[in-house]
Formats: structure tokens, sequence, C-alpha cells
């Protein structure tokens, strides 16, 4: 804030405080314009949501509590909110799951910035997310031309400076301000402006190099997954590393044959959300995602979530712990430790 000036001349920025809670029916009904929504069964779920949202002509700054959920954002949401960008951090909880054919994974520390006009699925922990909605032109974008997917993992340095510009924004709003100056909103859209155009980088020249090389390797397993021929060999021949390299590269998930089960594991359990009571769709599900057998399928589920494949998706139940427990060995939050790598699935 320019100290030369009074207070009172310092342009502002009037929000409204919309908050909203309730039963996940009444969920998916506010949230519907963004996205479709299928509970999870989880212990983490209470039945309830909170939500709340700073409103103004510049932006809506929003906090939303839900359960344990998978979201899928289809044409019919991007036809209505494809000018959009949200700038969200996840508090506690976390997701997995695709933009197009970009796999992403996103945890507390994390800042990603979403484009609307990209279609994508995900499974959801029982989570608490803060983000910022923006319009593209207010960023100097063409609200009618896609823009990528931007993730910028905790501790990175635009990850630091866009957490430090939620903060500026998160504290006043939540103590029970109803104004935030000009400037503020504007910083942060330079720093967002920033993170599409020069973000400050990490690391030397060839950690960069070997990160777009790694961001190259993932975008084919995504395309291939279904094929019976994706593996290391297969990998190796169509980018020409050495098995060393390769390893290297994915030695946070303990290879790239525990990357692709994993990614492979999303997109099945990810299907059966769609109809869970379809007969025969396990079987068809395992067999289509590469798992060996329907039993190796269902072991691989069951260790993941701890319940059997059939039986992950349905309606939310109360929880006795009141809807602010948060359970570390709950389904999809141990769903979320073997993606990051911390456990194996074996197909």
């Amino acid at each position: 804030m320019p100290f030369d000036k009074p207070l009172s001349d310092v342009p502002k920025i009037e929000f409204f405080d919309d908050k909203r809670q309730g039963c996940f029916d009444c969920w998916r009904a506010h949230t519907s314009p963004l996205y479709d929504t299928i509970p999870a069964d989880s212990p983490d779920n209470t039945g309830l949501f909170k939500m709340r949202g700073f409103c103004s002509p510049r932006g809506i700054v929003s906090a939303s509590t839900y359960d344990a959920t998978s979201l899928q954002l289809t044409k019919r949401h991007s036809s209505v909110m494809g000018d959009t960008l949200f700038v969200q951090r996840f508090v506690f909880g976390g997701a997995v799951g695709r933009s197009d054919d970009t796999p992403f994974a996103y945890r507390p520390g994390d800042v990603s910035i979403i484009d609307f006009a990209h279609q994508f699925e995900g499974l959801h922990a029982a989570s608490h997310v803060q983000g910022v909605f923006l319009k593209k032109a207010s960023l100097g974008f063409d609200p009618d031309r896609p823009v990528p997917l931007h993730t910028y993992p905790a501790g990175t340095v635009m990850a630091r400076l866009l957490n430090a510009e939620l903060d500026r924004l998160y504290q006043p709003l939540l103590a029970g301000e109803c104004q935030l100056n000009e400037e503020t909103f504007d910083r942060f859209e330079g720093c967002v402006k920033m993170a599409f155009t020069g973000a400050p980088t990490d690391g030397d020249v060839r950690t960069q190099a070997r990160n777009a090389l790694r961001d190259l390797v993932c975008a084919y397993i995504e395309r291939s997954l279904a094929s019976p021929e994706l593996n290391t060999g297969a990998i190796l021949r169509e980018f020409g590393v050495s098995r060393a390299t390769l390893y290297r590269m994915f030695d946070s998930e303990n290879g790239v044959r525990n990357y692709i089960s994993n990614r492979r594991l999303f997109r099945a359990v990810f299907e059966i959300s769609a109809s869970p009571a379809r007969r025969g769709l396990i079987h068809e599900v395992a067999e289509r995602w590469g798992f060996s057998s329907d039993a190796n399928f269902s072991r691989s589920v069951r260790r993941a979530f701890g319940t059997s494949p059939g039986k992950i998706f349905g309606r939310p139940h109360a929880n006795a712990e009141g809807p602010s427990a948060v359970h570390p060995k709950s389904q999809l939050t141990r769903l979320m430790n073997i993606m990051n790598g911390a456990q194996s699935v074996a197909a």
C-alpha cells in the first residue's frame, strides 16, 4: 500500500461473503456447474460439506471442505466455465487423476492453476481446498483458448510465492473483513501471470531438462495405459534413454513399472465410479486396464481402499467424530500415498 496516500483514498474491492453447508446432495447441486461428483465409500465421509465464497467483480475467493469423492469435468461444464481459471491449493487431503492426457497428483502445499476449458477426471480424498476463480480475460488471455495445466510442487519457488499471496487474500477475509485493497488483488494476479510467462525456476538446466523429459514420458504412458505392450522396454525404445536414467526419473514412485500399475489402478477405479452397480463391470475394467486377473485386480483395490471394487462408491455416511475429522488411513488417503510412491500395487 502506498504510504503517501491517505488510507481512505486507497481503492478497495468489496466482497460478498456467501456461506453454505449441508448434505452431499446439496454439495452436488452447488457444484454441478463445475463438475459431476460421486461420493466414495470412506470412513472420512460425514455426508456434509462446508463451502464459503468471497465474491467480487474481480474474482471469487473460495474455501471448501468436502467428503472423499470422484470428480469429472466434461465438455458440458467447459461450455459454461471454459473462460475461467482456478488457482487452488489443498490445506489437507489431495487428489489424483488426469487432465486430458496429462496425469496429475495434488498434495498439500502444491499450487495448481486449472483451466476449466480442459476436461479432467479425478479421485479426491476428504479435503479442504482454497482457491481463487479468475476470468482469463482479466489476466490478458484469450477466453476462448485453453491454457496448459500448471502445478507447482510444495517447496518450489513458485509454490512458495503463490502460497504467500493466497495467504494475503485469505487472512483478512477469513478474519471478517469485507474489503481488500485493489493492489492486493493486483499483486496476486501479477504473480499468477508470472507463473505462466516467467516463473522463477528451481534447480539447474540439467534438472529442468530431466523434468521436461519426464513429463513427455508420463504423457506417453498415459496415452498407452490400455495397451498390453506398454512396459519398460517399450519406453526405453521410444525415448532412447538408459534403464538407469528411466529408473531415476521414477525413483520417488518406486520405479516406472510401479508408476504404470498405479496409473492403471486409478483409471480402473475411476471407470467403476461411473456405474458401480453394473453387472460384469469389474471383470471388464480389470481386463481393459491390464490386470492379470479379477483376483489380482481385487487385491490391488483392497490394498488401496480397504474394500472390494464393488463397494468403493456409495452414499456418504455419518461419522461420529464430526465433519472436521480426518483419518490418515482412509481409503482415498491410502490411494494418495500409493500414487505418490509410498507403497506398491502389483497388477
